[in-house]
């Protein structure tokens, strides 16, 4: 199951991942007990589930919550040190380290440059 998650967590959930991850888990999880049994079929329905979902063979959805983390980390490095300060504007500002390419035609994302390269002084403007 290792392999399952860090495929999904590198490449995001799409119909070729999780159908990867479906045959893996197939070869690797032999035995047929019934606990086995019970944990395939519920990680089997799960992964249909969510390959229902999918708009087309081209979606991918982001299943990692490393980019949010990277974001708060962010936040909580740019904000103010006085305790009092509370929650200023910065934090409505959260989401525009990621935002790059347009509404109409997305880019491939580096979201690790975009972040670490956002200073106050560029949100302030």
């Amino acid at each position: 199951m290792n392999y399952a998650l860090k495929l999904i967590k590198s490449e995001g959930m799409s119909r070729k991942s999780i159908d990867t991850c479906l045959k893996e888990m197939d070869k690797i999880l032999k035995k047929n007990n019934k606990r086995i049994k019970q944990f395939k079929l519920s990680v089997r329905q799960y992964l249909e589930q969510e390959r229902d979902k999918l708009a087309n063979e081209k979606s991918v959805w982001n299943a990692s919550s490393d980019m949010i983390e990277s974001l708060f980390g962010c936040h909580k490095f740019k904000r103010s040190r006085n305790p009092l300060h509370g929650v200023t504007a910065c934090v409505l500002i959260l989401p525009l380290p990621t935002r790059t390419g347009d509404r109409g035609h997305p880019s491939a994302i580096g979201f690790k440059h975009c972040l670490e390269g956002v200073f106050m002084k560029d949100l302030e403007s």
